[in-house]
């Protein structure tokens, strides 16, 4: 499978770099595109996903990069990644180590393991989770491995009985769990917020345009779901209030 996503900074090259890293952050980009309305009009025209960083895909990294406030250098690097909902580097949730940086097994602990929890309590496999709590977040617990067995199983191209999370297993997620990657609250951007809006707005709370900005129109939202669901109403979204996104949700889609 190559390299992890945010292993290595991305740019155009010659010969042009490939991998299926760069097939990721090209279906990762498709999602901004597909799902997003922003008030200017779309971020620009989807990409092939064909895992070569070609002129094309420069072009439209410039353009995601400008509608983050980024410099817009057609390199994909920590600022990047975050707009795609992913922490490496200096934005590394938890303390570290980044998510999909190492294979996981059953016991080990770490921040990669509660991202691990968060995405999977975005989809119904939340359903395997005791209420979260802060205590033993950080543990790849034996329900954390039941939901993971769970996930593989739901997803087009899963690992038959997988004894570890794998690159291939990490790719699986990248591309079918889009939130619990990091802590959101006001002012953040990211695809992960774009999934967020796009939730709460099927679910009623949520009127304003998709557009990936975790602003006041969102906050409300949020707060207003937490209330809804029990939780007390920050405003700011982490592990209980992922948990609920997945016990409310629908299969696995994009």
């Amino acid at each position: 499978m190559g390299i992890p996503l945010g292993q290595r900074l991305l740019y155009r090259a010659e010969p042009p770099l490939t991998g299926e890293d760069i097939r990721l952050v090209q279906h990762l980009y498709n999602l901004w595109v597909r799902w997003t309305r922003p008030s200017l009009g779309p971020i620009g025209p989807e990409l092939k996903e064909d895992g070569i960083y070609g002129p094309e895909m420069a072009e439209a990294i410039r353009y995601l990069q400008e509608y983050g406030g980024l410099s817009p250098d057609g390199i994909v690097g920590p600022d990047t990644y975050l707009l795609l909902g992913h922490g490496v580097a200096r934005h590394t949730p938890y303390g570290g180590p980044a998510f999909g940086s190492r294979q996981l097994t059953l016991h080990m602990e770490g921040s990669d393991v509660r991202v691990l929890k968060q995405r999977l309590a975005t989809t119904p496999a939340a359903r395997f989770f005791q209420k979260a709590e802060s205590e033993g977040a950080s543990l790849l617990d034996r329900a954390t491995w039941v939901a993971y067995h769970w996930f593989i199983r739901s997803v087009k191209g899963g690992i038959r009985r997988p004894r570890a999370v794998t690159l291939k297993g990490f790719h699986l997620l990248w591309r079918h769990t889009f939130a619990g990657g990091r802590d959101l609250t006001y002012g953040a951007i990211g695809l992960d917020v774009a999934w967020v809006q796009r939730f709460l707005k099927e679910k009623g709370f949520y009127s304003y345009a998709i557009d990936g900005r975790f602003e006041e129109g969102t906050w409300q939202a949020v707060r207003k779901w937490q209330k809804a669901q029990g939780l007390k109403p920050t405003g700011e979204i982490r592990g209980e209030t992922y948990r609920t996104f997945g016990l409310e949700g629908r299969a696995l889609s994009t």
